[in-house]
């Protein structure tokens, strides 16, 4: 907190001190101009316009030396507070062979394949070890950001041939393959009740892509590239409201109603918008289909992680977070350790509880509340017949001392070992 503090009075020091010069040079300038000009007027009054103008140039030297004096002071105390967080012996806290360069270039090549970078991966993995990679996870990234690309543009049909090919209709589709192609229908469905001005998403940096946007709607829910729809062009419907009612019914009855199931309160919301009266005019339609074009594209980032069997954030973006909230604990344990290596042995290992966050659990974990250690596949959780939950080591400890009737250590109920379930984490 102090760094950032300090960094934030830098950056405000240093634009004031830019402002303040720019003014005071603006000012010369014109003090310049206009005593040239007196000048020219009056050539006998070249000693008073030349002391008038080294006066002028003095002050604003000396307005520039107290903002500079400002911004230094600011530096040197980030330097101070910078001096605090260093880590000095980073390399000393870690245990050799932790980062191995193959698993360095693991990390990077997955954020170059999410980052789009696919030239740079393919670099990378000529100059590296990476050589477990087939060009079939080439094809599939490129596949995905060129989905996400259509989809800045507000065009679903590339995501929907994708979800249809992937998991095919009638097959069983994970529930969010199933909540994907429900939006992606829905949004189709909206754009011929309520036909967009613009045709990407102005939330969204340009990046200099284009991609069409919703010029075919799909009327037909097993083959989506054979289509028939109306004609939309320039994202401006050339149908009027009525007309664009009953196309929006239509295709409602083709692809929303096998919905009818799971999403019944979604297509009830959907269909209200056929009684509104006025809806060119409605300010909330734009609000809607925006959210609605935000979970798709989340949606669809998240199943295509799950699809190819990755995680659904970057594993470059995870180390980063996981390392600013566990080196500073880290490195602290390690001085104090080597401060007291009297008493502590250095080359002993002592487990340390590091709460990272909710964003970092990845799988649930299980501590025995009498051993206090951490389950294993070895030492599973049990349950016992009173609800209470121990580790197995824990409870063969318990037996050797009470044969095989134990009291819970939790609560004073018998217990017996055959009652023991164990569980699975």
């Amino acid at each position: 907190m102090a760094l950032r503090r300090e960094l934030k009075s830098v950056s405000k020091q240093h634009q004031a001190c830019f402002s303040e010069a720019l003014s005071k040079l603006d000012d010369v300038n014109d003090s310049v101009q206009s005593l040239l000009k007196s000048l020219e007027d009056d050539l006998g009054s070249f000693s008073n316009v030349l002391n008038q103008l080294t006066k002028n140039a003095l002050e604003a030297k000396n307005v520039l030396s107290n903002e500079t004096k400002q911004l230094s002071g600011s530096i040197t105390k980030l330097n101070s507070a910078a001096d605090k967080h260093k880590f000095d012996d980073l390399d000393e806290s870690m245990s050799a062979g932790v980062l191995s360069d193959q698993l360095v270039d693991e990390v990077v090549m997955d954020a170059l394949l999410r980052d789009g970078q696919l030239h740079l991966a393919r670099l990378l993995q000529e100059e590296s070890s990476l050589h477990n990679l087939s060009p079939e996870t080439f094809v599939h990234f490129e596949a995905m950001h060129t989905i996400q690309r259509a989809l800045a543009q507000r065009d679903p049909q590339p995501c929907l041939r994708w979800v249809h090919e992937k998991f095919p209709i009638g097959s069983q589709a994970p529930p969010l393959a199933t909540l994907l192609e429900f939006r992606l229908h829905s949004v189709i469905f909206l754009h011929i009740l309520l036909p967009d001005v613009s045709k990407s998403d102005p939330s969204l940096p340009s990046n200099g892509s284009t991609s069409p946007s919703i010029s075919t709607l799909s009327t037909s829910s097993s083959s989506p590239s054979s289509s028939s729809s109306p004609s939309i062009e320039n994202g401006t419907s050339l149908m009027n409201a009525d007309t664009r009612r009953l196309e929006a019914i239509t295709y409602a009855r083709q692809h929303l109603a096998r919905f009818s199931d799971t999403h019944a309160r979604e297509i009830g919301q959907l269909m209200g918008w056929l009684v509104l009266p006025s809806m060119d005019s409605l300010p909330a339609r734009q609000a809607m289909k925006h959210a609605l074009w935000a979970n798709i594209r989340d949606s669809f980032r998240i199943l295509f992680c799950q699809w190819l069997g990755i995680a659904e954030k970057s594993l470059l973006d995870d180390s980063l977070l996981a390392s600013n909230i566990a080196l500073p604990k880290l490195l602290r344990y390690h001085l104090l350790m080597r401060d007291h290596a009297k008493v502590i042995n250095p080359q002993d290992r002592i487990p340390i509880d590091l709460d990272l966050g909710k964003d970092h659990q990845y799988h649930s974990t299980f501590v025995c509340p009498v051993l206090k250690t951490q389950s294993s596949h070895d030492n599973p959780p049990v349950m016992l017949r009173c609800g209470h939950v121990i580790s197995l080591e824990a409870m063969d400890k318990i037996v050797r001392t009470s044969r095989s009737r134990f009291k819970c250590p939790t609560c004073p109920l018998d217990q017996s070992v055959a009652d023991a379930l164990r569980l699975q984490i």
